[in-house]
Formats: C-alpha cells, sequence, structure tokens
C-alpha cells in the first residue's frame, strides 16, 4: 500500500478556502484508491467562519495556551489527521515557536509513517523547510498549486507540480516557465446536490469586492427597474467577503472617497452566513454569480461554479483564470469591465454592466417557466426535467467533465512514478533527517 504523507501549516477542515476543500477530497479520493494518507496541519485559517462548522469553539480556544495542548487526532473518511494547536487561526500571526513545533511534528513522522511521497502547500521558510527534509531523505515531493500566487520560487526541490485547471498550468507555464499537470476538480456530488429545492435566487458566494461584489450590487440595483428582472431576488453568501462590507465602500467614477452607498438601498438581496450545508444553498439558487475581478483576484478553477452546474443550476462567470473550465460549458463567460481591474470597488457604469444584464436574462430562460412554477419546491429530477434540449445537453456534459473519478485517475497517474521508487523501503529516510529522532519517532 503506497503511503502518502500531506504536511502544512494550514487546516484542511477550512470551509472558508477553496484549496483546503479540493485539498481534502482528493486526498479522500486517493484514500479510497488504496492510498495511505496522514495529514499533518496546524489551526490556520482563511477565516475564522470556515473554522465553525468542525471546530466550533475554536476561535476561543487558540487564546489559551497551545504549547501546552496535545496534537489532536482524527480519523474521518480514510484519512489520519494530526493537528497541532496554535495560538492564532492567522499565518501572519503564527508565532515562531508553535510553527516549529509543527514542523518537528513532520520530522517525527517521518521516521513512525514512512511516507512513500510527501504533499503540501504552503511557502516561505516552513515551505522550503518541508522541502529540504524531504531532499535529505529521499521522499519524492508534490506540490499542489491552487493559485495564482506563487511567481517567486522555482520549485527546483519539488518533484511534481499539479494544479486544477488547464488555464493555470498556462498561466504559470508562460509567466513563470513551470510545468505544472491539471488535475481537474474533486466535488463529491452526495456533498453538495440537492435533492429538492426551490430555486428562486440569483445567488453569489463570498461577495467582496476583488470576487466581483460590484457587479452584482449593480446587476441587483437595475433589475429593481427592469421589467423582466424587477421581480428576482439575488442571494449573497458572506465568507470571507461581507455584502454590507462590501457596499460601504463601492464609489461612482474615479473618485474613491465617494461612497454613496448603503445596504438599505439592496431590499432585493438577501444574506447568508458561510455554511458548510452547501446543498441548501443550491437549493435555493436558480442562477450562479461569479464575476471575480481578474488581476484583483486570479481564479485558479472556481468551484462554486462547478458545484452549481452539477446541481445544473446555469453560472455566469468572468473570463478570469479556471472559471470558465469550472462551469464547463453550462453557463455564460463575460469579460469584467476594465475600469475594475485596477479598482474592483468602482461601480460599474450602465453601459459596461448591460452585457451581464443580458447574460443574466438568457440564463434565467434555462428552465422552462411553467415548469419552474408548478410547485413551491422541485425535485432534483423535476428540476432537470424543466431544461430545454440544449440545456440538457450543457448539463449532462458538464457532468462527465467534472466527475471526481476523471479527476482521480488523472491524480492517481501523476502520482504513480513517484509512489513506484518506494521511498519508505528507502535505508537513508531516518538516517539523514535533520533532526535525531529515532524510528519510533522519539528525539534521542
Amino acid at each position: 500500500m503506497p503511503k502518502l504523507l500531506w504536511i502544512s501549516q494550514f487546516n484542511l477542515h477550512d470551509s472558508s478556502s477553496g484549496a483546503a476543500v479540493q485539498a481534502r477530497i482528493m486526498l479522500e479520493q486517493l484514500a479510497k484508491r488504496g492510498v495511505k494518507v496522514l495529514a499533518i496541519g496546524g489551526f490556520i485559517f482563511d477565516s475564522i467562519a470556515g473554522a465553525k462548522s468542525t471546530f466550533p469553539k475554536l476561535e476561543a480556544e487558540v487564546q489559551q495556551d497551545a504549547a501546552k495542548k496535545p496534537p489532536i487526532s482524527l480519523e474521518q473518511n480514510g484519512i489520519n489527521y494530526l493537528y497541532i494547536p496554535t495560538s492564532t487561526t492567522s499565518l501572519s500571526l503564527l508565532p515562531h515557536d508553535e510553527e516549529w513545533r509543527i514542523y518537528t511534528a513532520f520530522c517525527r513522522q517521518l521516521n513512525i509513517f514512512r511516507p512513500d511521497v510527501c504533499m503540501g502547500y504552503g511557502m516561505a521558510l516552513f515551505g522550503t523547510a518541508v522541502h529540504a527534509e524531504c531532499k535529505r531523505r529521499g521522499i519524492p515531493h508534490a506540490y499542489p498549486i491552487y493559485n495564482g500566487n506563487h511567481p517567486y520560487y522555482n520549485f527546483w526541490d519539488s518533484d511534481l507540480l499539479f494544479t486544477d485547471s488547464i488555464a493555470q498550468t498556462q498561466l504559470y507555464a508562460q509567466r513563470d516557465h513551470l510545468n505544472l499537470q491539471a488535475t481537474g476538480i474533486f466535488i463529491d456530488k452526495d456533498a453538495y446536490i440537492a435533492d429538492s429545492g426551490s430555486h428562486e435566487y440569483i445567488t453569489m458566494i463570498n461577495p467582496e469586492p476583488r470576487k466581483g461584489g460590484a457587479i452584482l450590487a449593480k446587476l441587483a440595483l437595475l433589475a429593481k427597474n427592469d421589467p423582466e428582472l424587477k421581480n428576482e431576488k439575488f442571494l449573497v453568501v458572506n465568507s470571507r467577503g461581507n455584502f454590507a462590507s462590501t457596499v460601504s465602500v463601492l464609489h461612482d467614477g474615479d473618485d474613491k472617497a465617494a461612497t454613496n452607498y448603503k445596504p438599505e438601498m439592496f431590499d432585493n438581496v438577501s444574506m447568508a452566513q458561510n455554511t458548510t450545508n452547501m446543498k441548501a444553498i443550491y437549493a435555493l439558487t436558480k442562477v450562479l454569480l461569479a464575476p471575480s475581478v481578474p488581476k484583483a483576484w486570479h481564479e485558479g478553477w472556481g468551484r462554486v461554479a462547478s458545484e452549481a452546474v452539477l446541481n445544473r443550476i446555469p453560472a455566469l462567470v468572468a473570463k478570469n483564470g479556471g472559471l470558465e473550465e469550472a462551469m464547463a460549458g453550462a453557463g455564460i463567460a463575460l469579460d469584467v469591465p476594465s475600469t475594475l481591474h485596477d479598482d474592483p470597488a468602482r461601480m460599474p457604469s450602465d453601459e459596461e454592466i448591460a452585457p451581464w444584464i443580458e447574460a443574466l436574462k438568457q440564463l434565467l430562460k434555462a428552465k422552462k417557466p411553467a415548469a419552474k412554477k408548478s410547485k413551491p419546491e422541485l425535485s432534483f429530477a423535476e428540476w432537470k426535467a424543466a431544461e430545454s434540449s440544449e440545456w440538457q445537453a450543457r448539463f449532462d456534459e458538464a457532468a462527465r467533465l467534472l466527475d471526481i473519478g476523471r479527476s482521480t485517475d488523472r491524480t492517481m497517474a501523476m502520482l504513480e512514478p513517484l509512489f513506484a521508487k518506494r521511498a519508505s523501503q528507502n535505508p537513508h529516510i531516518m538516517l539523514k533527517g535533520q533532526l535525531r529522532f529515532g524510528f519510533d519517532g522519539n528525539p534521542y
């Protein structure tokens, strides 16, 4: 049985991090294919909201003395997790001695677990130390790159670089001359597809300015006076971004001080809080909006667009990174107004938003109106039956392209040459460690 050790300061149970969700589901799929997986991490999250579903008391507990707390072990979906307590959930505030504690736990488990492959994300000194330790011990290292924010490192000490989208591989090839392989997305349909729903909202997840919050706000404002859209309702799911906060910084033209928008102006917009129960969100959604702003936020993939189309919900997305791949043909991709690229808090003009208005109207016609209004809630089968023949073909093809089995096949094929080296049998895997630990993991 091949063995894989995941190592990062970040927590894989962060529901606010697309990278964490992608990595965790990928590891679960590898475990189903017979790979023995151990994941080591800290309690670093993109947002504290992303921690509360798994660790509801974490916000209070991190204020206590982390050094006195033992590591937390848990087993879930075939993965053994070893989480090292930290006194903060923010990477920028992580003390050196706590980061060192995570690193020493990693070195100890190299002796005990003896992996064939190491994997994990997170750079700076911690990441380079991890890569160097793997090199010392002759253990192949695979690095998953799930965003466009790695332009300064050549990854000379990694044996495999991979990402989710082809767009991301092209970015790193052209900009950084790095060879990445694309796996595709990992979405567990059972966890994300709603059995039934009312499908009454146009929904956006994480409505901060760089994610296109200004576009959502402009659409909502104009919809109120548009004959075709005046009865439409919008839903925003606050994650790292909060719609009320976004509205407070929006401005017209070049004057950034002209913040004339207030939350009460958007009475057709409802807000929901971050949740791991995305089924409930998609049950309410009839069109998914993902208008992330290029330059302000590069989308490596955009998994919410994939989750939406697997729920047979059409997506309106920006031409940004992997978002077009993410919606897999079951939607429309548009250019974000150029005036927003350097100033994502700038409200688009009526002329700039016109293509988005027209695209939204088109997507609202993907389902037959009579079928949608036949009952308050439609089963998944009824929601599917409401599609025109064109959209039924689009959604069927999207489901094929986004199938988790395809992504797992690709990943296993990439890892197979690394597993074949059988690093766990390397006689120097313990001897060449930087720190002195015995085969039992104890220091000497």
